[in-house]
């Protein structure tokens, strides 16, 4: 596109009109998010500093190596026990992976399936949609949850996106 182009709109005439998207189901974008994390699956892997670091207040900013991929952090690098290197196995969404370099990288909607690196924690559902409205710069800090916990807060998520949907239809 370029200064003085027009792009016409098309406007389905069957799609509902004046449905508008309560205050509460709302995100609020913000430039810095606090995002919970449950350990694992390869944590033991990492020194016990590193496993702190993680969750320090300085925490991460997101580099410019951001898409839909995945997340490339940058801060201060996390330290393995004996390498980054693993036998493949499977990555899912929200996977922290930790590479030789130390820092993380939050694997997003179009990951590869396996990974052969270190994944120190996996961030919570809800959460991973405040990641995917993030970009270079924009600062992150992690907090753990236990694996009820987040499980928990799963169900509540999904509960709440329902009736967000429910609400306008």
């Amino acid at each position: 596109l370029k200064a003085g182009d027009e792009l016409e709109v098309m406007v389905n005439p069957e799609a509902p009109s004046g449905k508008i998207l309560q205050e509460q189901y709302k995100p609020n974008l913000l430039k810095e998010h606090k995002i919970g994390v449950v350990l694992g699956p390869q944590d033991e892997y990492f020194v016990e500093e590193s496993r702190a670091q993680l969750f320090s207040e300085q925490g991460f900013r997101l580099s410019n190596q951001v898409d839909r991929m995945g997340l490339r952090l940058s801060g201060t690098p996390l330290q393995h026990k004996k390498g980054a290197d693993i036998l493949s196995d499977a990555t899912a969404m929200g996977s922290i992976q930790v590479p030789q370099d130390g820092l993380p990288i939050i694997l997003m909607a179009d990951r590869q399936t396996t990974g052969g690196y270190t994944k120190i924690a996996t961030v919570i559902r809800e959460d991973l949609c405040k990641l995917a409205q993030l970009g270079p710069g924009d600062a992150v800090t992690f907090y753990e949850l236990s694996l009820q916990e987040a499980q928990r807060r799963y169900v509540e998520f999904d509960q709440r996106i329902r009736h967000a949907i429910e609400s306008i239809k």
